[in-house]
């Protein structure tokens, strides 16, 4: 992927601290996620393997830690349900061996909503006080959208030692949340900001931020498509899949309203507040950015799924496993088994080019400059001896002729981009050269040109 080998390009260039500041290539991703992954490559290699390691064994924990979370919450009957959804989703899938930031929110979500459940509010004490200031202090450095998760853990608490009237550890977790605010506000001012108040960031988000101060009909449209976009990465797009989200999540709150205030904060609080925080223009809803609210999702549809069960008459109740089992199976990703998960495949056309004894020169598009800049590391087997990797501005017209060096053969390589894109891209190649052979992967393709004299 373009956006793994540029943020890759950052472990390898920067230093353990300039990790703590902006990064370069339009690249993101949170302090010591970086420190975690440039040590990887530190002891290591530098190798994909070694860029990976760690979002694979932040997803293997994180589906031990939901399981162990969803007991915690859900009765026996319908465990298998939220258990499948996450174990074979693709979208959770496909960032578990992605050397991206998004595998570890899901964990981080998962280690705070079990350490929640575990240390009960009636059973804490001042020490367990001091390990959420420092787990919340830290965390927020980890994964940044730790702090809606941590927004509900502080209610949660809060509600409790009110409830039962322990003003000591209700004054306690007012003081961690207090160091979690002033944490965050230094990440904040240090990182984030310089981030999100980029103009080419905020015109691409755009259409993932609520419009809740909009009366115009299509954008309460494009509201009900993100917050239907909940359930199609949770459940599917299926209309029985949505619908049965909405009615699990419905009837999971209104029961948690009923019967357990407390379980509904931490479970809720965090979708509301990265909701709030959207219609504020302050977080983009794009998919891989709301990957770490999925589990507390799918923990409230199994919670949901298993009390409409019980409120169903017998007769039915015997096969309302149906429906939960056709949703699972329609959303799973069973061929896995297999089939390798692919999403942009630039390095099988790099691999095809730089094979190819007869071709001295070889074009990367701007869009496979991340992975053309990565494999063209005098580190990495790839060793180009010929290769121009382009920016917005060049124009393969003017550089590809000039970069021959009289060898009349050339490659293209491109990335992901539409197959319109690709056809324009054609004919632009083919106004000054012979298209030889053409190469279309995943995400990627190449054309092998010939120069015409």
């Amino acid at each position: 992927m373009l956006d793994e080998a540029n943020l890759a390009l950052n472990f390898i260039e920067l230093s353990f601290g300039d990790l703590f500041g902006s990064l370069k290539y339009d690249q993101y991703a949170p302090p010591l996620f970086s420190v975690l992954e440039k040590g990887m490559i530190t002891l290591f290699g530098y190798s994909e393997l070694a860029l990976r390691i760690w979002p694979l064994i932040a997803s293997i924990l994180s589906i031990l830690l939901f399981y162990k979370t969803c007991k915690k919450v859900i009765l026996d009957d319908f465990l298998w349900f939220p258990v499948g959804l996450f174990a074979f989703g693709e979208v959770l899938l496909r960032y578990s061996t992605e050397a991206k930031q998004y595998g570890t929110d899901v964990l981080m979500t998962l280690i705070v909503v079990y350490l929640a459940l575990h240390w009960k509010p009636e059973n804490i004490k001042w020490k367990h006080i001091g390990f959420w200031m420092m787990i919340g202090g830290a965390g927020i450095w980890f994964s940044m959208p730790s702090v809606f998760v941590l927004a509900g853990v502080g209610l949660y608490y809060l509600f409790s030692f009110y409830k039962i009237r322990n003003w000591n550890l209700f004054l306690g977790m007012i003081l961690s949340s207090g160091i979690w605010l002033i944490s965050f506000a230094a990440y904040y001012f240090f990182i984030l900001k310089t981030s999100i108040g980029q103009d080419t960031l905020q015109q691409f988000h755009e259409a993932y931020f609520f419009k809740f101060n909009s009366l115009a009909l299509e954008d309460w449209y494009d509201n009900w498509k993100l917050l239907t976009g909940f359930y199609d990465k949770t459940l599917g797009h299926t209309f029985l899949a949505i619908l049965w989200g909405i009615i699990t999540t419905g009837w999971a709150f209104y029961y948690l309203f009923k019967n357990d205030i407390k379980l509904l904060l931490l479970l809720f609080a965090p979708v509301l507040a990265c909701c709030f925080a959207s219609a504020l223009g302050q977080y983009s809803l794009l998919v891989r950015l709301i990957l770490f609210f999925i589990p507390l999702l799918l923990i409230l549809i199994g919670l949901g799924t298993e009390l409409f069960s019980n409120y169903m008459k017998r007769p039915i109740r015997k096969v309302m496993w149906v429906f939960p089992l056709v949703i699972l199976l329609s959303f799973g990703e069973w061929s896995y088994f297999v089939k390798p998960l692919q999403v942009s495949e630039v390095k099988k056309v790099l691999e095809k080019a730089n094979d190819d004894p007869g071709t001295p020169f070889i074009f990367v598009h701007h869009t496979a400059r991340g992975q053309g800049s990565y494999y063209n590391r005098m580190d990495t087997p790839m060793n180009f001896s010929n290769i121009y990797i382009s920016s917005w501005e060049d124009r393969p017209e003017v550089i590809i002729p000039m970069r021959t060096n009289r060898q009349l053969e050339f490659w293209f390589i491109g990335g992901r981009i539409n197959e319109g894109e690709i056809q324009q891209l054609k004919k632009e190649i083919g106004s000054f050269s012979i298209i030889k052979e053409e190469i279309y992967e995943k995400g990627a393709f190449a054309f092998k040109g010939v120069l015409q004299l």
